[in-house]
């Protein structure tokens, strides 16, 4: 988005919460038109009068914080370390194992978000490792994991193909998103996956 369309809708947003001050929806696309032109002084504005309207929860202040962190010029383990004193939500742990895969480490049963928020983080023996059939949720997800290991067993040569669907606005993307590009919510993204073949696994096989 172009630095000049930001501040014209800065500029409309701004005068429209003049008029209407409680009008969440305009805060929201503020808080959005916000972020994206780094103005901490106008992020902290506009947490506050959702705070004030009783829309502002954990799930919005950590990300607003993690997306802060993210971007600064910290190590991998600083950030790490930083993000462990966010409210811990689903999303902030999910950072937090990104984070350290690129480390190559695992994180520990605590610090695992649910199922359907990092399922495409890790590996099959991994997902094995860490959600057992004894968790409760994510049926769909935890059967199409199996089919995948039952395929690797096997040497069948499938793997498992993910999507990311907005529970919000049922917005549909092949890439994670901590806020929904069409209707800004946040932390509404849910995963599901599909087995598919490996077309690169029929390729070797063609060539042996």
């Amino acid at each position: 988005i172009k630095t000049g369309l930001l501040k014209n809708a800065k500029d409309c947003l701004e005068e429209l919460l003049g008029a209407k001050p409680r009008d969440e929806k305009a805060l929201f696309h503020l808080l959005f038109v916000y972020e994206k032109l780094k103005d901490k002084a106008g992020i902290e504005s506009c947490l506050d009068a959702l705070f004030a309207l009783g829309c502002c929860d954990d799930d919005l202040r950590a990300y607003i914080g993690a997306s802060e962190l993210l971007s600064a010029p910290l190590g991998t383990q600083d950030k790490i370390t930083a993000l462990k004193t966010l409210p811990q939500t689903a999303l902030v742990k999910r950072y937090i194992c990104e984070l350290k895969s690129k480390n190559y480490e695992k994180p520990s049963a605590d610090e695992l978000p649910p199922l359907q928020m990092c399922a495409d983080l890790f590996d099959l023996d991994t997902l094995n490792e860490f959600f057992t059939d004894e968790q409760n949720g994510c049926e769909n997800l935890k059967f199409s994991i199996k089919l995948a290991k039952l395929a690797k067993e096997n040497n069948l040569g499938a793997k498992l193909e993910f999507k990311y669907t907005c529970l919000a606005c049922k917005n549909e993307l092949p890439l994670f998103f901590a806020r929904c590009p069409k209707c800004l919510k946040i932390a509404s993204v849910k995963l599901d996956a599909t087995l598919r073949q490996d077309e690169s696994f029929s390729q070797q096989k063609g060539d042996m």
